[in-house]
């Protein structure tokens, strides 16, 4: 309770970032943005909004040479000499789960470049312009959900997940990352230091429901991990993707029972919904969407099913697909391996939503990409 007292005690309303880039141009230095991804090009647009017009991209690694209408140049570039980099305010225009932006932020002082703005700073002081992003959002949002943050701290089952849940939130208010530990990139919804889980997979063979399936990635760390299979049911509603299912599938070794794959999305029940394809993992449900796909409900398409593993990334729609798999998740009690960081308040809502449907589920939490990414809920039934 007093490390939530001590990150709501300290949190400010927003950031003070645009105020230091304003005081840096009025002293005669420069604005920067590294990046040349969308993020990138979202926070040039924005500084130019507020008056604040950086005058150069830095990017290591791009092929591009330009980025709205500014050269792109490589920071380590010699042509850059010191009282140059100390003068610049530079923005980090990055909001990727591959990037380690903390060791990239290192890598930048190592050359120089002393005075950086992380993404999630400048959102604290633009969170409308900049909109809600996975799980970034306006800070007060998470402020007027304090009595839910607080109890569902009392959910997690190991040290592990509750220092990581206390660290995100600390992160996402705070902007402190310092306390994030390196993720778990090899081993995303099969964590090896999760003794209870490794213990249900290697207890008999899987039969999994994979919800959002993609390209079979799930399947291929199976095979590649030698967990014993008896049948999967795959839900995949992108039609590139599911081709790739498909194939993935044909191409490995035979399953007992075989594959029941859909070319649909999950839901509480059958809706037809709007849904942007074609952006391989995270192709979603949007209301502009180019395709209208269908939704099914786990209850509905798979009864009698009996899975004893259920995967879930399903870009936002986690809550929605768990009300539509609770009677199959109260039968089976199969563990549960779900997508807890497409919405701000999943990371406290989803652990809730099982909990209180009293099946005895023990809660535990890992991350699978860099700050903040890719974190997983893993429910896992007590053993009787």
């Amino acid at each position: 309770m007093s490390v939530f007292h001590d990150i709501w005690r300290e949190i400010q309303p927003t950031s003070r970032c645009l105020e230091i880039a304003r005081d840096t141009l009025a002293q005669g230095g420069r604005i920067a943005v590294y990046g040349t991804g969308t993020a990138a090009s979202d926070v040039i647009r924005l500084l130019r909004k507020k008056d604040l017009s950086p005058s150069l991209v830095l990017d290591a690694k791009s092929n591009k040479s330009s980025l709205e209408g500014l050269e792109v140049s490589d920071p380590g570039s010699p042509s850059f000499s010191q009282p140059d980099k100390q003068r610049t305010v530079v923005f980090m225009g990055i909001f990727n789960p591959a990037v380690d932006l903390t060791g990239l932020r290192q890598h930048l002082i190592s050359l120089g470049w002393t005075n950086s703005i992380d993404f999630v700073e400048l959102h604290a002081a633009a969170p409308e312009e900049l909109g809600d992003r996975y799980w970034l959002t306006d800070r007060s949002f998470y402020q007027r959900h304090q009595a839910e943050i607080t109890a569902a701290a009392k959910l997690w089952a190991d040290d592990h997940s509750r220092k990581l849940y206390e660290d995100t939130l600390r992160f996402r208010l705070l902007g402190d990352d310092s306390g994030l530990r390196a993720p778990d990139l090899h081993h995303q919804y099969f964590p090896l230091d999760l003794a209870p889980l490794q213990t249900r997979l290697k207890r008999s063979p899987l039969r999994l429901i994979d919800c959002g399936a993609c390209v079979g990635d799930v399947l291929k760390h199976i095979r590649k991990q030698g967990y014993p299979i008896e049948s999967v049911a795959c839900f995949e509603p992108d039609p590139r993707n599911y081709q790739g299912l498909i194939e993935t599938v044909n191409s490995g070794a035979q399953i007992p029972e075989g594959a029941f794959l859909f070319p649909c999305g999950v839901s509480s029940r059958f809706e037809v919904l709007r849904f942007s394809s074609s952006q391989g993992a995270a192709s979603a449900v949007s209301a502009d969407g180019d395709l209208a796909i269908n939704c099914l409900s786990i209850d509905e398409s798979l009864p009698g099913y009996a899975p004893n593993f259920i995967k879930m990334d399903v870009e936002g729609a986690e809550s929605a697909a768990l009300d539509g798999a609770r009677r199959t998740i109260s039968s089976s009690r199969p563990a549960l391996a779900i997508s807890a960081y497409h919405r701000p308040a999943d990371l406290w809502e989803l652990p809730h939503l099982i909990e209180a449907w009293q099946l005895d589920y023990e809660f535990h939490l890992r991350q699978h990409m860099f700050r903040g990414f890719d974190l997983v809920l893993y429910a896992i039934p007590r053993m009787n």
